[in-house]
Formats: C-alpha cells, sequence, structure tokens
C-alpha cells in the first residue's frame, strides 16, 4: 500500500564490473501524483555465499520526479545473480484506525489474529512476517533486459552529473518537441478556419441536401478546431512543467558542483542465501 518501483533500465559492463539500474517509483501513499521520495527508501545489496563480493558497492543517485539511479561496482565477472532490495519507509496512513475501540474489542480481535496463525503453515506465517514495503530486484546475467555495454568508471559526482545533464537534454529536446506540435496544431487551426469560411460562402448560394452537408463539414471543422484548442492547452501545460524539471535538474547541477548534493552512504555487499 506504499507505492511502487519498476526497473525500467538495466546496463552491465563486464570489463570494469560496473552496473547502472534505472528505477521509476510512485508514491501511494500521497494525495498527489509523484515519486517516493528518495530519503523514505532505505537500500540493501546482496549476493550469494558463493560469490566473493565483499568489494561490491552500492551508490544511490536520487533525480528529480520520479528517477533514481543506482550504480553498482566492483561486481565480480560472472557473477550469476544478485539482488537489490529497496524498503520503503514511508507512513502509509490508510490503515489507520482513529475511532474508539473497546478492551472487548480489542480482546476478540487479538483472539481472531491467535485463530487465525494456527490455522497458517509455517511457510504462510512467515511470508506474512516479511516487509511488505520491500521489493527485491534480481539482476543475473541470462537477462534479455541487461544490456550488456562500456560504461566508464566515473567518480560518484561525475555519474550524477553525467545523469543529470543526460536529463536535461531529454527534457530539452521535449520543450522543443512540444512547441513545434503547438505550431502545426495553430497552422492547422488556420487552415480549418479558412475552410470554414469558403463553406460558409459556398452555402449562401445552396439549398436542401448540398446545404446540409456543408454545415454538417461546417461543424465539423469546428468541432476540429476545439480539438486542436484543448491539444494547445495540454502542449502548454506540458512545456510548464517540463521547464520545472529542467530547473530543479539545473539546481541540482549546481549543489553536485558545488558538493552540496546530499548523496546517501555507500552500501555495502552482504552475502545471502539467494533461492
Amino acid at each position: 500500500s506504499s507505492g511502487s518501483m519498476e526497473l525500467v533500465n538495466q546496463r552491465y559492463s563486464k570489463e570494469n564490473g560496473i552496473a547502472v539500474l534505472e528505477f521509476e517509483t510512485k508514491d501511494d501513499t500521497s494525495v498527489i501524483e509523484e515519486g517516493i521520495k528518495a530519503e523514505n527508501l532505505e537500500w540493501q545489496l546482496f549476493f550469494p555465499p558463493t560469490v566473493k563480493a565483499e568489494k561490491a558497492e552500492m551508490q544511490v543517485i536520487p533525480l528529480t520526479e520520479n528517477k533514481i539511479s543506482v550504480v553498482i561496482r566492483n561486481i565480480p565477472a560472472n557473477y550469476g545473480v544478485f539482488i537489490v532490495r529497496a524498503t520503503n519507509n514511508t507512513p502509509v496512513d490508510k490503515s489507520v484506525d482513529v475511532n474508539y475501540k473497546s478492551y472487548k474489542t480489542y480482546l476478540q480481535e487479538e483472539k481472531g489474529k491467535e485463530e487465525k496463525e494456527k490455522g497458517q503453515s509455517k511457510e504462510q506465517q512467515e511470508e506474512a512476517d516479511d516487509n511488505p514495503n520491500s521489493l527485491d530486484f534480481y539482476v543475473t546475467l541470462q537477462n534479455k533486459k541487461l544490456v550488456e555495454t562500456s560504461i566508464q568508471d566515473l567518480t560518484r559526482e561525475e555519474f550524477a552529473l553525467s545523469i543529470f545533464n543526460s536529463e536535461i537534454d531529454y527534457q530539452t529536446s521535449q520543450v522543443t518537441r512540444l512547441e513545434d506540435a503547438i505550431k502545426t496544431l495553430k497552422n492547422s487551426s488556420v487552415n480549418d478556419k479558412k475552410s470554414i469560411d469558403n463553406l460558409t460562402k459556398e452555402a449562401q448560394y445552396s439549398i436542401g441536401e448540398e446545404l446540409t452537408q456543408k454545415q454538417d463539414q461546417i461543424r465539423t471543422l469546428m468541432n476540429s478546431i476545439d480539438s486542436k484548442n484543448k491539444q494547445i492547452d495540454t502542449a502548454e501545460t506540458s512545456i510548464k512543467t517540463t521547464k520545472e524539471i529542467i530547473a530543479n535538474l539545473q539546481k541540482n547541477v549546481k549543489a553536485v558542483q558545488e558538493g552540496t548534493f546530499q548523496f546517501n552512504a555507500p552500501v555495502r555487499s552482504v552475502s545471502a542465501k539467494i533461492d
């Protein structure tokens, strides 16, 4: 109930043992549409006990909006599989009960819990004890979505800057695309208006079925103009949002350059039995 995460991109460089994982998050506890706050996420890195990964280290780089990049260094060659675990510590208020509860009701609820637990198998109880706000991402070499490529070994700050600048380039291209779309829609509306003017003149000399047809065409063109105006409004809103994202990214770039950007402490790998 706290949110969701998706691993949208994964790259791995075998030559220097570096992986870059890109996540998108959604905060289900918020009344507005936003990603999970980076400070509310706790991260862990696990390798199988048979893999010597004592030097493996994970660095979490929060971006703007709902994006988070994770850089993992010192991954042993032919590692087989590793797990990135993310735990969401965002407070969930959906299950909060503010109503008065009598002692009698409390005892009945406790008795119901005991009876339910007695009817569960050991596996079901262990599953119920697991943190429901944790997600495990298994990253394997036998993985069609894992792109093996060359990744430059950069410092934490250089990685962050490359990610932020790449995102700025993308968002800037989106502004250009949306501005071009607005121009196209406006030009198309002008063309529709010319067609309406022509049909209006022709309708003056039409009667019967021909007049009805031209009136229908005029209505269709007017609806088309209304639809294009709504698309223009949507595009203008999207441009405003995109420019705000760019401004936030530029603030992050400045913070990294000045040494004030808040990085999470590096996460060291832990050996664990991986089923």
